[in-house]
């Protein structure tokens, strides 16, 4: 991980020229440069192919290729470690806060941070079980002040280019919610701290994207109008006093509009002279009540045991002197508040300070880099998480920290609370305990573990108050001699957002159907109707006393005495004695409705079409009831004989083959398989004794020609007797439709030593897991790449994998599997069917089980999920369902032991045995696990997500 420190200059600058020589050629020879492929130094053809030439006889390189083309890279995350990485500790903060908070998709961290170290004070205090301070109140005034800092420095710096560096970084992230320890204690000084419940979080405040954009465009405005009016005050030749009160007079003009911006979307926040009314109830029950100003409120209980402001921060950046005091330019909040000043020393007075802090009761403020080497679902900081350089790149990431800084490769970029550490018989530090500001959904149930490895690389910060830091540190913090750092320097503001597009809330009980398909019914009827009413007022009849019967009886105006033809202007009644007299037509009126409906006619629709949907849906019912209920695999393919080509009378080298293919350097094997050819793929146990991965093989068709353009590669084996790729691969001629069969059958023996295998198929295949086997590999991949609705994978739980993936790019999947660590099934890619019995394994340590991932990913294929727990032990469920294209999913829960929280988010879903959460957040895309429903106990630590934009059933 790059732990070491970075490498001094060899030889001082006045060693002897002799020396110097000596040490440069050292140097140049250890590299092993080699002459360029590439002269001009452009990246040639000669140059790539030379790399994946190199490449393609990498089984690793090619194992990696195939896996995380198709899954996360977190997927290398080690097992080990994860259960290495328990959440024990036996020094913690002795009273537990609560709840869990939530930045959601904001970068307001360090607010988080900075209230939840506060809270806790407060809660022990008051004996509260459950309490927050207002993390929107800090908010709101560090936004309205920022944007007062950044037109302060717009005046202060409007002689300048607008090009200029300075104020190109100024104007690039001028209100951004990052902030830092000394910018809080800036707000607490001037407006105190209130309780949530008094002002609340709103919708901007957790989704803070859309309010910051609209800020900043109006900011940028705003400083281009104060540069334009310096440029007119300077070349009217103003004193510089005359000038700033200007300048500034426009500057509170320009931030009302800001400010009622910020009141709209976050709220009127309490002025800190404003008193309010808190209520509250102890943890015993007991009524309490306090009355005061924010500005009170924080004297009362940000002061105890040591008051906020006489905190200040510790850093840890290689790349500076230690034991001095620095600063970073323009970097503030309150225009003439606090600096920001760090401490710098070294990493082990860190880790000393957090000890002290822990067995006094404290909880320590912290800022590190949290993207590097995290998994935020497992709660998991540590730097031996992903085994890049072990399993799947020959690399390693040799950058130090100082490097990191030095390249941008690193930067303090979240804030979180340490509230425990777990210290070894010698007292050194192991692990330490995490609260996280992501909700409950990140981590354990919002806690996380970090190693002692990880707080060396990536801890960049700690807080401590003079009371408890080190006496040397605080007389440098107290001499006031800081040194500035550049406004990028990478010892900036605090911030992580913390976002993901979630899927959209859909209607929990049914599909959003249209509710006009049985009046659009009725309309096409009734258009059909008036169009055969239409034909008939105008067809003509045979003679004048049909017409005059027709009028008649259609017009209930006239009667038998009246005339036929009563207007002496009609045109027709002047026809009656010609001898081609006019067709008689009939003459309709009706009664009107809304747009001239007629009531017969929308009545008669309106039955017409009652009675079709009464037959068909009467017939479905019917269907229903007498047939069996659809499983799903009706059109599954046979195993084997569905593929043909069985009796084909030609066999490749005249009989059934044996193989013997050596296991590659790591005790992993791959097999592939291409061309026309179609097949059958047994993976079985070999024998005890067996070394070599071993293939009992007949390959047949029907046309002998065929045969002699198969290709069998096997492993290459270099000069040394050593394998260079443990791979054996297949090729098979492409044929067209009217080319003769061709068939395999192939039964792989895995020896007790392999550890991954990769097993991947170009061509139509059916692959069975042998029911009679017991293999346990580290890894197991299988892929069917083709596109053939016959391809077919069954599974069982014998053959299993620590890391266990099976992907259909179409086709079936259908049978058992057995979840050691993780187990993924994927069929995402097209319309393949899922039906799968999961069955977790027994954990390696009951008393600390280890949560057993399962994860079914689908396409427009309908999927099957059976969870399966058996009686004898309880792992952790942490499973996820998906489907991306409408594909309908039954995930049956029935025989599982679950108890904990379900996310259910579908078009539409039906669900049996859960219980609703009364309050689920639907409407705002924050980025955060949305539970909805939960079973037995909800901090169980089951979860479930459930995902898909078709419907989902989930029974329990």
């Amino acid at each position: 991980m790059g732990s070491s420190p970075s490498k001094a200059v060899s030889q001082p600058q006045s060693a002897p020229l002799d020396e110097k020589r000596t040490d440069i050629v050292s140097e140049l020879s250890s590299l092993r440069l080699t002459a360029p492929l590439s002269a001009d130094g452009s990246l040639s053809k000669g140059t790539l192919q030379s790399w994946e030439q190199e490449a393609s006889t990498d089984l690793k390189a090619k194992l990696a290729r195939t896996v995380l083309q198709h899954t996360d890279i977190s997927a290398l995350a080690s097992r080990s470690v994860r259960i290495q990485d328990a959440h024990i500790f036996n020094h913690v903060v002795d009273f537990k806060s609560g709840p869990i908070t939530n930045q959601k998709s904001s970068g307001r961290c360090w607010i988080f941070a900075a209230t939840n170290v506060i809270r806790y004070g407060i809660q022990k205090t008051l004996k509260l079980s459950e309490f927050e301070l207002s993390q929107n109140y800090l908010f709101f005034w560090d936004k309205l002040n920022k944007a007062n800092y950044y037109l302060e420095l717009s005046i202060e710096h409007a002689d300048l280019p607008i090009d200029d560096r300075l104020v190109n970084h100024l104007s690039g992230d001028l209100v951004s919610d990052g902030g830092q320890w000394d910018m809080v204690i800036n707000l607490i000084e001037r407006y105190g701290l209130v309780p949530q419940s008094v002002y609340p979080e709103s919708h901007h405040s957790s989704l803070s994207g859309p309010l910051n954009s609209l800020v900043k465009t109006k900011l940028r405005e705003h400083a281009l109008i104060l540069r334009r009016l310096s440029s007119s005050l300077r070349a009217s030749f103003v004193s510089d006093d005359i000038l700033v009160a200007t300048l500034r007079a426009k500057k509170e003009e320009l931030l009302k509009e800001i400010y009622s911006i910020l009141t709209a979307t976050l709220g009127v926040p309490p002025s800190p002279d404003e008193r309010f009314t808190w209520e509250y109830t102890d943890s015993d029950g007991k009524f309490g009540k306090w009355e005061g100003t924010p500005l009170e409120y924080a004297k009362a209980f940000a002061s105890k045991p040591y008051p906020v402001s006489d905190s200040f921060s510790l850093i840890n950046d290689p790349r500076n002197e230690y034991s001095k005091l620095y600063t970073v330019d323009k970097l503030g909040n309150v225009w003439g508040g606090r600096p920001v000043l760090y401490v710098n020393t070294e990493a082990e007075n860190l880790k000393k300070a957090v000890v002290k802090l822990i067995k006094a009761g404290q909880p320590v403020f912290f800022g590190c880099d949290v993207g590097k080497f995290s998994d935020r679902l497992g709660g998991i900081l540590d730097t031996a998480l992903y085994e890049y350089e072990v399993n799947a790149f020959d690399i390693t990431l040799g950058l130090t920290k100082a490097e990191r800084l030095q390249v941008n490769e690193s930067a303090m970029t979240h804030a979180m609370v340490i509230s425990g550490v777990h210290l070894d018989d010698n007292g050194k530090p192991v692990r330490y305990k995490v609260e996280n500001s992501w909700g409950e959904a990140a981590g354990v149930k919002g806690w996380f573990v970090m190693t002692d490895a990880w707080f060396e690389q990536f801890v960049y910060q700690i807080v401590v108050p003079k009371a408890l830091a080190p006496k040397d540190l605080v007389q440098v913090f107290e001499s006031g001699e800081k040194v500035v750092l550049p406004p990028w320097d990478p010892m900036n503001t605090l911030r992580h957002f913390f976002s993901h597009t979630p899927f959209s809330p859909r209607t929990p009980t049914m599909s959003k159907r249209s509710g006009l398909g049985f009046l659009a019914a009725v309309g096409g009827v009734m258009g059909a109707l008036k169009l055969k009413q239409r034909w008939d007022d105008y067809n003509p009849v045979s003679s004048e006393e049909e017409g005059r019967v027709a009028l008649s009886t259609a017009s209930p105006r006239l009667d038998d005495t009246a005339p036929p033809y009563t207007d002496s202007d009609d045109v027709t009644a002047g026809l009656l004695n010609s001898s081609e007299r006019e067709p008689y037509k009939r003459k309709r009126t009706g009664c009107c409705l809304i747009a001239k409906c007629s009531c017969t006619l929308f009545w008669k629709a309106f039955g017409i079409v009652a009675a079709g949907f009464a037959i068909y849906y009467a017939v479905k019912l019917i269907i229903w009831a007498v047939s069996d209920a659809p499983t799903g695999l009706e059109l599954m393919p046979a195993f084997s004989s569905s593929l043909g080509c069985l009796s084909a009378p030609h066999i490749y080298n005249t009989t059934k083959m044996v193989i013997t293919a050596p296991m590659g350097s790591k005790s992993d094997h791959a097999f592939d398989i291409r061309g026309s050819a179609v097949g059958t793929f047994v993976i079985a146990q070999g024998a005890a004794n067996l070394q070599d991965v071993k293939y009992e093989l007949t390959l047949r068709s029907a046309d002998p020609k065929l045969l002699d353009d198969i290709v069998i590669q096997h492993p290459e084996i270099g000069s040394d007797g050593s394998v260079l790729s443990s791979r054996l691969l297949i090729n098979t001629p492409r044929t067209g439709p009217d080319s003769g069969c061709m068939r395999y059958d192939i039964k792989m023996y895995v020896p007790p030593d392999l550890k991954k295998l990769h097993v991947q198929s170009h061509t139509t295949m059916h692959i069975q897991f042998d029911s009679a086997a017991d293999v346990e590999l580290d890894t197991l991949y299988v892929t069917v790449y083709s596109m053939s609705k016959d391809n077919l994978v069954l599974p069982s739980r014998g053959v299993r994998g620590n890391l266990l993936g099976i992907e259909v790019f179409r086709g079936w999947i259908v049978g058992d599997v057995a979840v050691v660590n993780s187990t993924t099934i994927t069929t995402q890619r097209g319309d393949g069917i899922t039906n799968i019995r999961a069955h977790p394994t027994a954990p390696l340590d009951s008393t600390h089980p280890d949560p057993a991932l399962f994860r079914t990913t689908t396409g427009a294929g309908r999927t099957d999920v059976f969870y399966i727990t058996p009686k004898a032990f309880k792992r952790p469920i942490q499973n996820v369902h998906m489907s991306s294209r409408n594909a309908d999913m039954y995930l049956t829960y029935k025989e599982a032991e679950f108890s904990g929280l379900v996310e259910l988010d579908s078009t539409s879903f039906t669900a049996t045995g859960l219980q609703r959460l009364p309050e689920v957040p639907g409407n705002q895309d924050d980025g955060q696990t949305k539970w909805t429903h939960w079973r037995g106990d909800k901090d169980g630590g089951d979860e479930i997500f459930v995902r898909s934009r078709g419907w989902s059933g989930l029974y329990f």
